[in-house]
């Protein structure tokens, strides 16, 4: 994601990561997404990723940063819990 920031293709976006990303409002250049990787570990993970670039005092690009959470204990939890709660309904 932050390859498409630095290079100035932010409406590449929503083609990659169509309904998986939402715009950081705190940050004027800052996206995160969330996402399933099927082939990572034995049976897949979800990752969360944000991206922001980097600028000077001036507004001058400077760099990037982007960062990978692995969320997959936080995910299958939250997923026994609706489950657990859908039961209980």
């Amino acid at each position: 994601m932050a390859d498409l920031l630095v290079d100035s293709a932010v409406e590449k976006v929503p083609k990659w990561y169509s309904g998986k990303y939402q715009k950081i409002r705190s940050h004027r250049d800052a996206y995160e997404a969330t996402d399933f990787f099927p082939d990572l570990g034995d049976s897949g993970r979800w990752l969360r990723f944000t991206a922001a670039l980097i600028r000077d005092f001036q507004g001058e690009l400077i760099g990037a940063v982007e960062t990978l959470e692995d969320i997959t204990e936080r995910r299958l939890a939250e997923d026994a819990l609706k489950r657990k709660g859908k039961r209980a309904s």
